[in-house]
């Protein structure tokens, strides 16, 4: 696919994405919409989706309104609102916000000594033979944050407050 953008031709190369489910919700002949809700991998371009449907129909179209109901394991109706959390204070916050730690909780652990614990928090590389992926840092049994280990680097990636 060809698009144009700043007066250049940008070439947008074709990846393999997967439609799990898509359901028509709505079909508004008078205003010539339709309403529709996928499931679908990431990587899936919802707008060239809307462009694709058009075209199957015989028409031209483009996506109006997106909402994004679910990414991964958080969905939309377990979020909260700016309102509620103006409304809620602090308490609210802390009983309802999930934390790094919370987050990354299934992932493994590494232990780091104060001096390789001193290097990672300078952002230094280091040099340690695991499997790739994302893993929870600790020091002295104290969650540090998380790590990423790729081809036997770990690499800081985000840290607690360490007030």
């Amino acid at each position: 696919m060809n698009m144009q953008e700043a007066g250049q031709t940008v070439e947008i190369q074709p990846r393999k994405i997967t439609i799990y489910n898509i359901e028509l919700i709505k079909i508004n002949e008078q205003e010539k919409e339709i309403e529709f809700k996928v499931a679908c991998s990431k990587g899936t371009y919802i707008r060239s989706l809307c462009e694709d449907i058009a075209k199957k129909l015989g028409t031209v179209g483009y996506m109006k309104e997106l909402n994004r109901t679910k990414v991964g394991r958080f969905n939309v109706e377990n979020s909260i609102t700016i309102k509620q959390i103006e409304e809620n204070g602090i308490e609210f916050i802390k009983e309802n916000i999930i934390t790094m730690k919370k987050l990354f909780e299934n992932n493994p652990k590494i232990e780091l000594n104060n001096e390789t614990n001193q290097k990672f928090l300078n952002g230094v590389k280091l040099n340690i033979k695991k499997q790739d992926g994302v893993y929870n840092i600790y020091n002295k049994g104290k969650y540090i944050g998380i790590g990423t280990i790729k081809e036997n680097v770990l690499k800081r990636d985000i840290i607690e407050n360490q007030k």
